[in-house]
């Protein structure tokens, strides 16, 4: 009973995970076409239970407010198994300016104590990795080699390329 009960864990996991990246790839691709759309807010699942990379996308501020940043940025979804989290169309007033990457990463990061950090990165050798100066993506996509976080804009493109040279 414990095998079986242990498989349908894992087939429930992975048809959650996979059906959430076909659905979030499916908003890119049409947040991406819309011209009305500029800017998106990362919206977290409620059923998040602990601190993790989601808390670092809801709360990343690139000038714009937490967890809005342009369409261009939207990056690849699920970030991990059972992730429900999703971006949606903002199109409320900002007032603010773009702020690069770096400085994003650093102001947001500053708001989390060490504890979360680690809880975000994963482990404390990488928070030690991010406090050297390794980008805070590359860290991430160290664990997640299969699924590394990519901008859609490119992975849709480079989808789209491979597409028209097969047919």
């Amino acid at each position: 009973v414990a095998y079986y009960e242990k498989m349908r864990y894992f087939s429930n996991r992975i048809a959650i995970t996979e059906l959430e990246r076909a659905k979030n790839s499916k908003r890119a691709y049409e947040y991406l076409n819309d011209d009305e759309v500029e800017l998106v807010k990362y919206r977290m699942s409620f059923k998040h239970p602990k601190t993790d990379i989601c808390d670092f996308y809801a709360n990343l501020d690139v000038g714009f407010g937490r967890g809005v940043v342009p369409k261009e940025m939207m990056t690849t979804l699920p970030r991990h198994p059972h992730c429900r989290c999703h971006y949606e169309p903002y199109y409320h007033d900002v007032k603010g300016k773009k702020l690069s990457w770096n400085e994003a990463v650093e102001k947001t990061m500053s708001k989390f104590s060490d504890y979360e950090k680690r809880e975000i990165l994963g482990s404390k050798n990488k928070l030690e990795q991010f406090k050297s100066g390794k980008d805070i993506e590359e860290i991430f996509n160290s664990v997640r080699p299969k699924y590394p976080i990519r901008r859609y804009e490119e992975l849709l493109n480079e989808t789209l390329k491979s597409f028209k040279e097969v047919f």
